[in-house]
């Protein structure tokens, strides 16, 4: 669904509930609230998914599985995956900064080379270690608040300057339905609108999360009449 056809039907809900109107800047908050929450479930869904696969992978069962029934998150985040983006160096603080509407770091590396990050904590140990120092060819990375600090030495100031890359989930954009004032009723603004990041299977769930907001809860069904209704009828 388009953002239009999204705010026409939680209208056709709200007033079909007797809920009144629903004005755009309360749609257009509530949009966004609904599109980062189910962001946030898949994001979740994600990070668990990843983390069974790690242990899977440790007990040696059948690989792929869980893969394979976590695809659909996959799917619904697809477009907020950034692969193998350029991170600019911060001389100041000798960190490479977070791309812009950055919210899940999913990969790091350096001329080809996975960075393995580890926790702040941990840290000190490895650039004291004897045995498995960080090198340019093996370096760590750790998480600052500031950015990404990358170590390539066994000395504190030793870090990584430049080539280094990232893949990572960014932030979705805010959906906002625009409008212009025709005889003081807002009249949808296409060219000044913004469309929902999350893939059309995940429409009907956003728009019932949205109307969730307003004390609207309904099923799949309802979705689907509202289609043959807005058909009939031209809304």
């Amino acid at each position: 669904m388009t953002i239009d056809e999204i705010y026409r039907f939680v209208q056709f809900s709200a007033n079909k509930e007797q809920r009144g109107f629903i004005k755009p800047s309360e749609f257009n908050l509530l949009a966004d609230r609904a599109q980062m929450e189910l962001f946030t479930q898949r994001y979740n869904n994600l990070k668990e998914h990843m983390n069974v696969r790690t242990k899977t992978a440790s007990q040696s069962t059948v690989p792929g599985v869980q893969y394979a029934s976590n695809q659909k998150v996959l799917d619904d985040l697809r477009a907020f995956i950034n692969h193998d983006i350029d991170l600019t160096y911060d001389a100041t603080n000798r960190v490479f900064d977070y791309p812009a509407n950055y919210i899940h770091l999913t990969s790091l590396s350096h001329a080809g080379r996975n960075i393995k990050i580890v926790n702040e904590d941990k840290i000190y140990s490895i650039l004291n270690s004897s045995i498995t120092p960080p090198t340019l060819t093996k370096p760590v990375a750790v998480i600052f608040n500031e950015g990404i600090r990358v170590y390539i030495s066994s000395d504190e100031n030793g870090v990584l300057i430049s080539g280094v890359k990232c893949s990572y989930l960014s932030r979705p954009t805010r959906p906002r339905w625009a409008y212009v004032e025709v005889d003081n009723n807002p009249l949808y603004d296409p060219s000044n609108s913004v469309q929902v990041d999350l893939p059309e299977q995940t429409h009907n769930e956003l728009a019932m999360k949205i109307l969730s907001y307003i004390g609207i809860n309904l099923k799949d069904n309802d979705v689907y009449a509202f289609g043959e209704i807005k058909q009939k009828a031209g809304i």
